[in-house]
């Protein structure tokens, strides 16, 4: 049997990890990570889509194509999310 995994819209899953923030003993995105077994940087990755324009975060909300899902949690929402904060 061949289970390929669902990814949950990055979106969604940045404002997850937003609200731990106010969960009690959660102070940074460390202990996110550490709660999560992740790595920080993948927890600061996943946050900094927070920081898109509410346009982008309304079209990534929008996404259920599996592959445009991977494409935003991978590396290119780390250079795209640079590329609003300098550009």
């Amino acid at each position: 049997m061949n289970r390929q995994k669902t990814y949950e819209c990055p979106i969604l899953e940045a404002r997850r990890y937003d609200r731990l923030l106010f969960a009690p003993f959660i102070n940074s995105q460390a202990d996110i990570a550490r709660e999560l077994g992740i790595t920080m940087a993948r927890v600061s990755q996943i946050m900094g889509l927070l920081k898109l324009p509410k346009e982008i975060q309304r079209i990534l909300l929008g996404l259920d194509d599996q592959r445009a899902i991977r494409f935003f949690l991978g590396k290119e929402a780390k250079a795209a999310s640079h590329d609003t904060r300098t550009g």
